[in-house]
């Protein structure tokens, strides 16, 4: 399943997925790669269900796309925020990877950032940011980040620090990700040269 997944290939995945569910309906990796293939189809109710049943099996990356979920879908902030605080407590029994423990704090950044608690989206982006010295770490990973830190810059008024950040994201961003299209739209205004007098 998870070759087709990455081949592109994602009708053979979802059967394939699925398949392996049949098999074993315990088998929460298979629940977890299922729930990404539906999240990637644009079918949020789907992948959410699957993630539900993913973290039960102390899948970390599980637990952080339903927080993201949470954040982008239902706008549940304080949710996503209590999920992704205990993905990063847990992190004491299971230490998580790098991409892992970065996409957590991205998103406990994000969520904070839409609460208006910018001290600490400002905190947690940046110790994400920390993360991305990282070898062969994930581009579109970077571009999420500095997104969110520029709009937290320009939150707590500081223009002047948000625009490097504003230039990575707009580097950095794919726009076949909604959230990333609609962030470097933003990203492309702030970048615009100003007309003299505006």
């Amino acid at each position: 399943g998870i070759k087709h997944y990455n081949d592109g290939d994602w009708s053979t995945a979802e059967e394939q997925f699925k398949r392996a569910i049949q098999l074993n309906a315990e088998d929460t990796q298979a629940h977890f790669q299922l729930g990404k293939l539906y999240e990637d189809l644009q079918m949020p109710d789907l992948a959410r269900t699957q993630y539900l049943l993913a973290i039960q099996g102390d899948i970390p990356a599980a637990t952080n796309n339903l927080a993201r979920l949470n954040i982008l879908q239902k706008k549940d902030y304080p949710a996503a925020v209590s999920l992704l605080l205990k993905t990063l407590e847990s992190e004491q029994q299971q230490p998580l990877d790098p991409q892992t423990k970065h996409a957590v704090l991205k998103n406990l950044g994000w969520a904070r950032l839409l609460q208006k608690n910018y001290p600490e989206a400002e905190a947690k982006l940046q110790e994400a940011i920390d993360l991305e010295s990282t070898p062969k770490f994930d581009r579109e990973a970077i571009a999420d980040t500095h997104c969110l830190m520029a709009q937290v810059m320009e939150a707590q008024g500081n223009k002047k620090d948000a625009l490097p950040n504003w230039k990575i994201c707009n580097q950095n961003a794919n726009i076949t990700i909604p959230e990333h299209d609609e962030w470097a739209a933003i990203a492309q205004k702030r970048l615009k040269p100003q007309e003299p007098g505006k």
